[in-house]
């Protein structure tokens, strides 16, 4: 199916039978495909220039055929792929003859289409993969030691984390990365997962040992003078000024060396071990005595970052020109399942599908696939776990609650005909953030909806907009905790004006807050019940104007000990009441500007239609990581 078809289809369908369903809802569970394919200007006829380079025309179809075996593994979900060819080849920079294919995936929506009504990339909203030949990605060039005939390079250690919250987003990655790739050279950092195919398992770099990374640094020193002369001549007007400028260099310089024969000398039984220094990217100052480039800090360690300096080996050059590729490299970000379908897909289709044996094969053992085309690994279940997102339909089930809705009630759902640990059926949440499912509470009787953290929920099987007279009745329960606060619960109704809903809108919210009973007796009692009200009408400037209020009363009945409450919002005309275990806890009569002042516009404004509802976990404080918040007993009523 074309892109523009998509669109059309997705457009069609929001506003007909399944009304309910937003347009992101559609596009979460929506193969999207390729915004950028191969045509048969693609073709190469002639070799092209590139950088002062030239790339032969079997080169460019080697990049061609990247293309294509991305493409038949890797179908975007939720977003669209683009494609751009590289060519490396950079002046000053003197790496190996290298060339390969940089992947996006972007974010798509209903509101960035292109003339012909096809789906177009978001900006700022990609996500990087790569194939390449010839390339070492995760380096850092050390620009002052690298000339014409040498190249010196850091690259980050396998199991770099740039931070703590890297560990712990990695702690249950696979450290090889998938048993498809078991085989090959594997990295793992913060940054991405990368697999290398090459002949023996070895990429034709060599590592520096102590004393030639210090000589090396050591005969920098003179181009370093050299290439500062030419810039003291081009600041510096009179023979004088640019000799006193030479002179303070020199000096500089002298320091250096002297400091580098004394770290030569503090070393000089271990000049042969490895070169491990503590910056990333070296440059003149590494070396310049101020601090030990080979003492790693515990903390450093403890990240890995440490990085080893290498070069290539010397026959490489000459190799990498012929259209032999020397090695292949396959670069992508991790992700999970919180991550969004879009990268987790990204990631399940490399790491399950992706044809990396294939790819070896073809490059360096071509005799055993001679003949043969790319396919994908396991073809069928790609097939089918595409074919399978066309056909989701939870989204458009009814409330799973067996039995048919009462006089008066528009939804009502207690979860209780859902199976425990899946997703409820008649309710939406995005695919990027913790997911929520169906359990059971601990000492509470029926089934629950746990909520994802920092994901909102919303139930796609109620009619909207809202009546203008309505009640909206739900059960609240958190798991136990010790903290001041437990569990936290935000619901949200969103409305506006009935065929306007682009320059006003009204928001109310209702937060429930578990408090610790220890704190009774104290002014540190956080258990709280929060209703705000907040309109933003368009004013004559075209801008929008806050107006609303809130109240906030104690709440002593939702604590580390009852950890349940029933709660019940009642909107009738422009006013909001809310009830906590059947009594008045918030009347209109309580709200007050967000200053602490009578608030003259706590109140729904005349012809609001509510169309918008979610459900959302806001619990949060040191402690409360693996406290849940619950909700269940679902009801929305007209009054």
């Amino acid at each position: 199916m074309k892109i523009s078809s998509l669109a059309f289809v997705f457009l069609c369908t929001v506003s007909g039978s399944f009304a309910q369903i937003s347009q992101q809802q559609m596009i979460e569970d929506t193969v999207v495909g390729w915004y950028t394919k191969l045509t048969p200007a693609d073709k190469p006829v002639r070799p092209i220039q590139s950088g002062g380079q030239t790339f032969s025309i079997r080169q460019q179809e080697i990049n061609n055929l990247f293309v294509q075996w991305m493409q038949q593994t890797y179908t975007p979900v939720a977003g669209i792929g683009v494609f751009r060819k590289r060519y490396y080849a950079k002046k000053d920079e003197y790496f190996p003859h290298a060339y390969g294919i940089f992947f996006q995936a972007y974010n798509v929506d209903f509101k960035t289409l292109d003339k012909q009504g096809h789906f177009k990339p978001i900006d700022e909203t990609w996500v990087p993969f790569q194939i390449a030949a010839n390339v070492v990605f995760d380096f850092n060039q050390a620009y002052y030691l690298n000339t014409p005939s040498q190249y010196i390079f850091t690259l980050l250690p396998n199991g770099y984390m740039e931070s703590d919250f890297f560990l712990k987003r990695f702690k249950d990655a696979d450290p090889k990365i998938h048993p498809n790739v078991y085989k090959y050279i594997t990295t793992v950092n913060s940054g991405a997962m990368t697999v290398y195919l090459a002949p023996g398992n070895k990429l034709p770099i060599r590592q520096l040992t102590k004393g030639e990374f210090l000589d090396l640094s050591d005969v920098s020193f003179d181009r370093y003078l050299a290439e500062k002369q030419k810039e003291i001549v081009r600041q510096f007007n009179g023979e004088k000024a640019q000799n006193e400028a030479m002179t303070s260099e020199r000096e500089k310089i002298k320091t250096y060396r002297e400091k580098l024969k004394a770290l030569k000398n503090q070393y000089s039984g271990r000049l042969n071990e490895p070169a491990v220094i503590r910056d990333m990217q070296p440059t003149i100052y590494t070396v310049d005595g101020s601090v030990d480039p080979f003492k790693i800090d515990p903390f450093s360690t403890n990240l890995k970052h440490s990085y080893g300096v290498y070069t290539y080996e010397s026959s490489v050059y000459e190799k990498c020109l012929t259209d032999q590729p020397q090695w292949i490299a396959i670069t992508f970000p991790y992700a999970t399942k919180e991550d969004g379908r879009k990268k987790y897909e990204l990631f399940r289709a490399i790491t399950e599908h992706f044809n990396f044996d294939y790819v070896y094969d073809y490059f360096f053992n071509p005799e055993k696939v001679k003949g043969q085309p790319y396919r994908p690994v396991n073809e069928e279940l790609l097939k089918k776990t595409l074919a399978t997102y066309s056909k989701r339909s939870y989204w458009t089930n009814s409330a799973a609650t067996g039995a048919a809705l009462p006089p008066g009630v528009l939804f009502q759902d207690n979860f209780a005909n859902n199976e425990v640990g899946n997703r409820p059926a008649g309710w939406f949440f995005s695919s990027y953030g913790k997911a929520s499912q169906v359990t059971t509470v601990k000492n509470l009787p029926g089934k629950w909806l746990q909520l994802g953290y920092n994901n909102k929920v919303d139930p796609t099987a109620l009619p909207k907009p809202l009546p203008e007279n309505f009640s909206m009745e739900y059960d609240v329960a958190t798991d136990e905790f010790s903290s001041r606060t437990g569990g936290e619960v935000r619901m949200e109704l969103n409305g506006g004006m009935k065929g306007d809903r682009k320059r006003a809108s009204t928001y109310i919210k209702v937060i429930i807050t578990a408090g610790n009973e220890g704190d009774f007796q104290n002014n540190n009692y956080r258990g709280q019940a929060k209703v705000e009200v907040t309109s933003y009408p368009l004013v004559k400037s075209n801008t929008y104007v806050e107006a609303g209020g809130e109240s906030i009363k104690p709440l002593t009945v939702f604590t580390n000990r009852q950890n349940k409450v029933h709660v019940k919002l009642l909107k009738r005309g422009s006013e909001v009441t809310l009830f906590v275990n059947n009594k008045p806890v918030i009347l209109p009569s309580d709200f007050k500007s967000k200053y602490g002042k009578p608030c003259e516009y706590c109140v729904i404004p005349a012809g609001v239609q509510f169309s918008a509802i979610n459900w959302e976990n806001w619990t949060v404080g040191t402690g409360n990581e693996n406290v849940n918040v619950y909700i269940s007993n679902v009801k929305i009523s007209k009054e």
